[in-house]
Formats: C-alpha cells, sequence, structure tokens
C-alpha cells in the first residue's frame, strides 16, 4: 500500500477487498466498483483503520432514522458532505 494519511479517502478495488476480509458479516465493498474509505486511525503496527462512506443517503437514512426512533441516538452512521455532496460515514 501506498503511503496513507489520516484524514484521506482511500479506495480499495473490489477484488483486493474480497480477498483481504473474506468475513460475511462485514460490510461487503460496492459490487463492481471501488468503495471509498476515509481514513480515521493507523496503528503503529501497519493497520489501516478506515471508515466506508456511500452516496446512497436515501437508504442509510432511512436506517439512521429507524436506529434513531428506537434508541434515541446512532453511532453507526453519520452524514457528512465530501467535495460538496452529501455522503453517509458507515461506521462499523
Amino acid at each position: 500500500m501506498s503511503t496513507v494519511s489520516i484524514g484521506e479517502f482511500w479506495f480499495i478495488s473490489s477484488n483486493q477487498y474480497e480477498i483481504d476480509f473474506p468475513d460475511a458479516k462485514i460490510l461487503r465493498n460496492s459490487i463492481n466498483s471501488d468503495r471509498p474509505y476515509f481514513i480515521t486511525h493507523i496503528e503503529t503496527c501497519g493497520i489501516y483503520w478506515g471508515v466506508p462512506i456511500s452516496s446512497r443517503i436515501p437508504k442509510y437514512k432511512v436506517h439512521y432514522d429507524k436506529i434513531i426512533q428506537k434508541y434515541g441516538k446512532c453511532y453507526t452512521i453519520c452524514f457528512e458532505h465530501v467535495l460538496g455532496y452529501k455522503k453517509a460515514f458507515l461506521i462499523q
């Protein structure tokens, strides 16, 4: 992997994602495309922590609203603007 910095966006190809993360319980990468990740933390051992982001706002807004209605707060989805466009950050 190239040099990665905290606060940058990176794209992981679907093929590489499936090789690196075969666990069915982990959010799948976008089919036939690359999913962008926001790099939040880099471990000293070389593990990169990234939050997947999505442009599918209506889909994730429904999930977000259900969680808010049930629990009063939501720690797994937040909405922010990236380059002028609203995006869903899917915290896992």
